[in-house]
């Protein structure tokens, strides 16, 4: 509902207030995947405008057309999204998605290679990008510089996406030190998820 009734504005408050429940949390550093607010919270931050985290933005999230990272359950026209705000399909809409959110902030791509929890498309953990896109959005992303990020439920869906040289960092022993879902999971109480 709130991506029919709230604005950047309002994204943008909640941006601050949540960074700030975040930093005196004792967080200093998030990768966040929220869209065009967070890119603008990481500058106010970067300028010292604001107290919150350092941030490595992603901006929209990559997703197929009424996957998990598309805005569904509205009628026809209400909503509806494209490269610009995340939402590709086949390998040169998924290069123009990635190009569109690095012009645009993003310093990391996020998708969804899987149908997820609070999904209305399919069953969680359904594979959702082919290979060949995901494949797509990693060789563009790694043309700027820029590393890709996978939701994924399902083994078939993180197969994909770990073919297409999604979250090598474990492959090269970097250790992860939190992760969390802040925003389904209360911020400032990241850690105790």
């Amino acid at each position: 509902m709130e991506a029919v009734t709230l604005t950047e504005a309002d994204a943008a408050i909640h941006a601050v207030k949540y960074g700030g429940r975040t930093v005196r949390a004792g967080v200093t550093t998030v990768r966040d995947f929220g869209g065009d607010a967070t890119v603008a919270l990481d500058e106010a931050v970067e300028r010292g405008d604001v107290v919150a985290p350092r941030i490595v933005p992603s901006g929209n999230a990559l997703g197929i057309t009424d996957g998990h990272c598309d805005v569904t359950g509205f009628a026809p026209g209400v909503a509806e999204g494209g490269p610009a705000e995340g939402v590709a399909d086949g390998p040169w809409e998924v290069v123009e998605a990635v190009r569109y959110q690095i012009k645009h902030g993003a310093q990391v791509i996020k998708t969804c290679a899987t149908a997820g929890v609070l999904s209305m498309e399919g069953p969680v953990g359904a594979q959702q990008y082919t290979r060949e896109e995901l494949q797509a959005m990693v060789d563009e992303a790694s043309r700027h510089g820029v590393k890709v990020a996978a939701h994924a439920h399902g083994s078939e869906g993180i197969l994909a996406a770990l073919r297409a040289g999604v979250q090598r960092a474990i492959e090269a022993g970097v250790p992860i030190a939190f992760g969390t879902d802040a925003g389904v999971f209360p911020h400032g109480q990241n850690a105790g998820e």
